[in-house]
């Protein structure tokens, strides 16, 4: 074979190596991401509205026409198994507007109220425990948020759920990984702690696309009627 022969048949030999290689690269950048299979809640709680006692709540239609919505079952009353649970809402007014932000904790007779931070675009956090404040295990509490307006003539805004702290061995293990934590608080009812765990592995990452589709469709699902809302400046805990 003649050397100009030998020069054409070596650079063919490589471009065909060449385009082995990146063929491969091609077809994995194109594979689509797996995500997170969906996080199933079994709901453990009693409902909201009972006919022998009367009403206890309320089950809005359409949570995302009200202004204040608070992230939580609104058809039942959601356990958790932490006597100080963090609790999340959802301002969708004008934030000019408002004047003050109320929770509103009732228990029977007893009532305990906190001042929060006026309210920013997004997801709002509350941590009990910043407020030390600790809930009476294996009683239903009534928690509401209340946002008063600048204009004294405007209604308040206000939304209002229910809770109930359960025995702490309704967990039987405590799983170390959060997501695995929230799959298995979610698996015997604990919705609180199941959208906790969900909510700081978000925050901790939000570009992380299946961590962000199991928080989105956790809300969807058990949430009825709210789209989940963006995370705003949910890092600093309040």
């Amino acid at each position: 074979m003649r050397s100009h022969d030998l020069v054409v048949a070596s650079v063919i030999c490589c471009a065909a190596s060449l385009v082995a290689d990146l063929i491969p690269s091609r077809m994995e950048a194109q594979q689509p991401r797996l995500s997170a299979p969906a996080i199933k809640y079994v709901k453990r709680g009693a409902p909201v509205r009972r006919v022998s006692a009367g009403v206890r709540g309320h089950a809005p239609v359409a949570l995302n026409r009200q202004a204040v919505a608070l992230l939580a079952p609104h058809d039942h009353v959601g356990w958790t198994m932490l006597p100080q649970p963090t609790l999340f809402w959802r301002y969708h007014g004008r934030l000019d507007a408002v004047a003050s932000a109320t929770l509103i904790l009732r228990n029977g007779s007893r009532v305990d109220s906190i001042a929060l931070p006026l309210p920013d675009s997004g997801l709002q956090r509350i941590d009990l425990a910043s407020h030390r404040i600790t809930l009476q295990r294996d009683v239903d509490h009534k928690w509401m948020v209340v946002v008063l307006r600048r204009d004294r003539s405007l209604a308040p805004e206000t939304d209002e759920v229910w809770l109930r702290v359960v025995g702490s061995n309704t967990l039987s293990t405590e799983p170390h990984d959060p997501m695995e934590l929230a799959r298995a608080a979610a698996a015997v009812g604990l919705w609180y702690d199941a959208f906790a765990a969900l909510t700081d592995l978000y925050a901790a990452d939000p570009s992380d696309r299946a961590i962000a589709d199991a928080w989105s469709g956790f809300v969807t699902r058990t949430v009825v009627g709210l789209k989940p809302p963006s995370l705003g400046s949910l890092g600093a805990t309040r």
